[in-house]
């Protein structure tokens, strides 16, 4: 394994501030009532945070997903995580499969990924993010398409 990356001056820098804008977003949501667990792990499994509809019955995680990070080079990524709990998963699978056709400046298709329907941020949608409100109103236009009630 080549390690070259790890001597890029500039990682630990935009690493920093692109969890800063997670914790960002994260905070805002916080911030304005809705109900979110962060989730930071230390064994390199998530760096993000989950959102829970108003009755807990649905939840979306938003963050870095590390094994994704690993196996596909995606660093953003927006799962939803209720599929046990949810009653019809292949309207949603069909509503996200479509997403990215209409919001194609900000995601890659659709996939699906360790049997969670995932959505990917471009990574030139990343490299220009410079305000949190970027991810929470892509979340918001997700969640509102999907029918979903918040808050």
């Amino acid at each position: 394994m080549a390690y070259e990356s790890l001597f890029n001056k500039n990682l630990p820098k935009e690493l920093d501030s692109f969890l800063k804008l997670i914790d960002d977003a994260y905070e805002h949501l916080k911030n304005e009532g809705y109900t979110v667990k962060e989730t930071k792990q230390k064994q390199w499994i998530e760096y993000g945070f989950y959102l829970y509809n108003k009755d807990k019955s649905i939840d979306i995680f938003i963050g870095l997903w590390f094994e994704m990070w690993q196996e596909k080079g995606i660093i953003l990524c927006i799962c939803p995580a209720w599929k046990e709990k949810l009653v019809d998963g292949n309207k949603i699978n069909e509503i996200l499969k479509k997403y990215p056709d209409s919001h194609v400046e900000a995601f890659d298709p659709y996939f699906v990924f360790k049997g969670f329907p995932t959505l990917s941020f471009k990574e030139k949608y990343i490299t220009n993010i410079t305000d949190y409100k970027n991810i929470v109103n892509k979340v918001f236009n997700i969640m509102n398409e999907l029918g979903t009630n918040w808050k």
